[in-house]
């Protein structure tokens, strides 16, 4: 067809207006035609829907197609008489194209009673995009859900997981059913691949406003991640203690509120990382460096409830619980090496500082979703509670380790010393059970026939003088005299370390003579009563480690004879790790739901404890470490780990 010179200056200026800016590794393309703009730079590429509505129908991260179809992101408003989306307009929005920009206006959506009027600016870099949502509301709207706005990944497996601003995880693994929804409180979520080695970083800024975070998987099987943007925190919706972070069946997992008239402003700022070299462990001889990261940033994330609240177990547990006696909850940065695990962690601890210690220095058990595990009349405003099993000692000196620990990574001495006087009155608290002077303190059950925890194996009946206890009081201790010497307080330091140094002592003395240890198994008991009886006399393997790698057990015939005796017999029972305890607790030493052997907390593997079995066995016989090591690494390309405890019925309790 010959080409007139009218078809030509057409084809000119439609050349002109779908190529408006092409700038180094900044690139705009829009095509009037279609009502459609591609831009992005060398790393993410955004195609934007703009056709009676606006919508983000395209997504694309370092060659990785995120997200291809007509809702990608979008703005969404649920209210009580009726859902409104930008994914339908009145009208089609006005484009503007700058030499790197884009710009969206009158994106108006709604209806005569409940409108939203939007404006999306995105600012192109030669790192990220800057997706800046002006949002006005001629009237107050009470909102159920609200999405500003909802990104809706293309799979549910995209991701392996979103890392969060405080540190803890968004594991997609868990929603192992559709309809699973994940909420926190988090300005962050970093969404990354282990097998594409890509991330994605999506960080919001709302001045003055509180943002909120969710993450479903829809009945489609896609990942939706909502960001809602408040005046108020947001708060969880279900059950009578509205604390429930992690829902099933649902995806309206924040409570409703009122978004007052106004005008709103928040950026979204979208950037690519490379995420081996930034959350990779590195290169680790002898064995899979890349399985060890994937375990740090997965397992040891999970307990991460929400902002401020640190445990060990997983948000995913229908309860949700945190024991804030557990000791090794600080150690975990260490392995992800994370600032901002670490950053949390400090706010984590500044919490339970202000609500969980009582006035007399009580540092209370536990957090959870519910109220189901609580000693009745415990539970305070903010859902810390004692637990019904009994009252769980070693909550204050592992409040002291975890705070002491902190401190050891960081060297924040302006922080550690806003918890002096917090940490004493915890130590103070425990040191007064020593009614008889021998620098065993004393639990609040006095005989296992009151049937009362008072340990982290909760439903064992551990009462009077408890083991193990004692040997986090112990480790305790040592770690605070060596702040209290960073704070210049010498006397403090000293009386400490002091006390541990008569705890040692009389820990070490023989069952005979008042002490922990059998003389005649060779290993040191769970608990003896003031009727001089002992109990736990089935070498219970966290005492018996904790005895160890804290220091307390420093004669070598002792410490071998203790790992020799728990290897020889967890490699007799063709465990891939080690249990709680070798032999059985004796009837009446639990409750009776514990028995038979091996049950639960009677026997039943733990990985909350493999840290000090690691330490333990690595200065002895480090071939051991690296063995069960190796195991975990397995489990863990095999299940995920996502389990909190193997027993007889899951795979891995009885390997042979």
């Amino acid at each position: 067809m010959k080409l007139t010179y009218r078809r030509f200056q057409i084809v000119c200026l439609f050349l002109l207006s779908s190529v408006l800016c092409h700038a180094g590794n900044i690139a705009i393309y829009n095509n009037p035609q279609d009502k459609t703009a591609t831009f992005g730079n060398s790393k993410i590429t955004i195609t934007l829907d703009y056709d009676q509505k606006c919508a983000i129908t395209g997504l694309t991260l370092n060659g990785q197609t995120l997200i291809s179809g007509p809702a990608g992101i979008f703005s969404e408003i649920r209210t009580p008489a009726n859902t409104y989306s930008t994914l339908k307009l009145s009208t089609s929005p006005i484009i503007d194209i700058g030499e790197n920009s884009v710009t969206i206006s009158n994106i108006v959506y709604g209806d005569a009673e409940e409108t939203a009027v939007e404006k999306w600016s995105f600012l192109i870099t030669e790192t990220d995009i800057q997706f800046e949502i002006e949002r006005t509301l001629p009237k107050a709207l009470t909102i159920e859900e609200a999405a500003f706005p909802s990104f809706r990944f293309d799979r549910i497996n995209t991701w392996d997981g979103a890392f969060l601003g405080y540190g803890g995880l968004a594991w997609f693994y868990l929603f192992n059913e559709k309809l699973c929804t994940y909420g926190v409180h988090s300005d962050c979520s970093t969404f990354w691949n282990s097998t594409t080695g890509n991330a994605l970083k999506v960080a919001v800024s709302a001045k003055g406003k509180k943002v909120a975070m969710k993450y479903s998987r829809s009945e489609d099987d896609h990942l939706v991640y909502n960001i809602a943007v408040a005046d108020e925190e947001m708060t969880p919706r279900y059950e009578a203690e509205k604390r429930s972070r992690f829902i099933r069946g649902k995806t309206d997992v924040w409570d409703p509120f009122t978004a007052p008239a106004g005008k709103y402003k928040e950026t979204i700022t979208l950037s690519y990382i490379d995420y081996n070299e930034a959350y990779g462990r590195g290169y680790m001889a002898g064995i899979n460096g890349k399985e060890v990261s994937n375990l740090l940033n997965t397992v040891a994330r999970i307990g991460v409830i929400d902002e401020k609240l640190f445990g060990g177990n997983s948000w995913h547990t229908p309860y949700g619980p945190i024991c804030l006696h557990e000791q090794y909850i600080a150690q975990f940065a260490i392995g992800i090496n994370d600032e901002t695990y670490t950053k949390g962690y400090k706010q984590c601890l500044d919490f339970y500082r202000d609500h969980a210690i009582q006035p007399n220095g009580r540092v209370i058990a536990r957090w959870a979703y519910l109220d189901e595990d609580a000693m009745p009349g415990t539970v305070n405003e903010l859902g810390f509670y004692e637990a019904q099993w009994g009252y769980l000692m070693d909550s204050n000196p592992d409040f002291v380790s975890n705070v002491a620990q902190v401190y050891d990574l960081t060297g924040d001495l302006e922080w550690v010393s806003k918890h002096k006087a917090a940490c004493e009155k915890a130590i103070e608290f425990m040191l007064k059970r020593d009614s008889d002077g021998d620098h065993l303190v004393e639990m609040m059950s006095a005989s296992q026939s009151e049937k009362k925890g008072s340990d982290w194996i909760d439903i064992i009946w551990a009462s009077h003088e408890n083991a193990f206890v004692n040997a986090k009081l112990y480790y305790a201790l040592t770690l605070w005299a060596n702040v209290e010497r960073q704070l210049n307080d010498p006397e403090k330091a000293a009386y400490y370390a002091n006390y541990a140094a008569e705890l040692k002592k009389s820990f070490n003395r023989s069952t005979e003579e008042g002490g922990f240890w059998n003389g005649h198994n060779r290993w040191y008991i769970h608990w003896r009563e003031a009727d001089h009886s002992i109990h736990g006399d089935n070498l219970v393997v966290p005492v018996n480690l904790m005895a160890i790698v804290y220091g307390i057990c420093d004669d070598t015939a002792r410490r071998h004879a203790i790992l020799d005796k728990i290897e020889v017999q967890t490699r007799h029972e063709g465990l891939f790790f080690w249990p709680i305890c070798i032999f059985p607790y004796t009837f009446g030493e639990g409750n009776d739901w514990q028995f038979p052997f091996p049950n639960y907390e009677n026997g039943d593997i733990f990985l909350s404890w493999g840290s000090i079995g690691v330490e333990a066995y690595a200065s002895y016989k480090p071939d051991l470490t690296l063995k069960y090591v190796e195991n975990v690494l397995d489990r863990y390309a095999e299940d995920g780990l996502a389990f909190q405890r193997y027993g007889p019925d899951q795979p891995g309790r009885f390997g042979g």
